[in-house]
């Protein structure tokens, strides 16, 4: 099933942004005609997992980015970026099965991201 799902321009602004190295995430919410990703908020860099978690809502279904950084055993350090899909365990509204649905949509279009994790609240 391939999804004429679209992207506002200012979730590439923001995804450059955060490539950038200016934001730590992202979150992604879409219309009500579930047409268009739009930016729902975003974390500036000094921003902390906990703000993230708390952007998300707590009763629909949401794609988000976040930047994590790392260790690596040799001491040299890393980051990567990471796409969630986040869906609470107890929304069982028409979101969620469309949210399953575009998520590859959504990967193909952020270039550069980590496979999905699905998160459940």
């Amino acid at each position: 099933m391939d999804l004429a799902l679209t992207f506002d321009e200012e979730v590439d602004v923001e995804f450059n942004r955060m490539k950038a190295k200016h934001l730590r995430w992202i979150v992604f919410k879409t219309n009500t005609a579930q047409d268009t990703v739009s930016v729902e908020s975003v974390g500036e860099r000094d921003s902390t997992f906990e703000a993230f978690k708390d952007a998300l809502p707590k009763a629909e279904p949401r794609w988000a980015v976040y930047e994590t950084e790392f260790v690596r055993p040799d001491g040299s350090s890393g980051s990567k970026i990471v796409l969630f899909h986040y869906s609470p365990d107890d929304y069982y509204g028409p979101l969620k099965f469309f949210f399953a649905t575009a998520k590859a949509k959504v990967e193909t279009h952020f270039i550069g991201v980590n496979k999905t994790k699905q998160v459940r609240s």
